[in-house]
């Protein structure tokens, strides 16, 4: 039996700490994907002020997280004692594994003329066999990212 799938790049408004999102999984057209528990999508806006604090520590465990800032800068710092800036067009990679309390700042990128913010963030669970393992964090500049040029 063929199952029918359908797919919609809406997605439903959501609200994490002072940031309005685009939430695009899970929805009302993929409700089960796998690994994936959630892709935010922060559409652009403009920011005209630093912020000096985060969004609010919370707690994480079982799952990773990747964003990609494609403009802006995020701070992240974690009990764990990782602290990183990413900017435009860099990443981060941070493994809650067996639990992990962090916060992160989203601002405009200080080294770039722009005011805006934009990004994604992937929300993965973790296999069971990670779920217990030990935080970790990757942060990686735009000129770090691996690139592959398709032609």
């Amino acid at each position: 039996m063929k199952k029918k799938t359908s797919f919609s790049t809406k997605g439903n408004n959501a609200t994490v700490g002072p940031l309005s999102i685009q939430r695009m999984l899970p929805n009302q057209y993929a409700n089960k994907v796998g690994p994936f528990v959630f892709l935010d999508y922060v559409r652009p806006v403009v920011k005209e002020t630093i912020t000096q604090n985060g969004m609010g520590a919370h707690p994480h465990r079982g799952i990773a997280t990747l964003t990609y800032i494609l403009q802006g800068e995020v701070e992240h710092f974690d009990s764990a004692g990782n602290e990183a800036i990413i900017r435009s067009g860099g990443a981060q990679w941070m493994k809650a594994g067996n639990g992990i309390i962090h916060d992160e700042n989203l601002n405009y990128d200080s080294q770039t003329e722009s005011k805006f913010i934009q990004g994604f963030q992937f929300w993965i669970n973790l296999p069971a066999k990670n779920k217990a393992e030990k935080p970790a964090h990757i942060a990686l500049q735009a000129n770090e990212v691996p690139q592959k040029s398709i032609t």
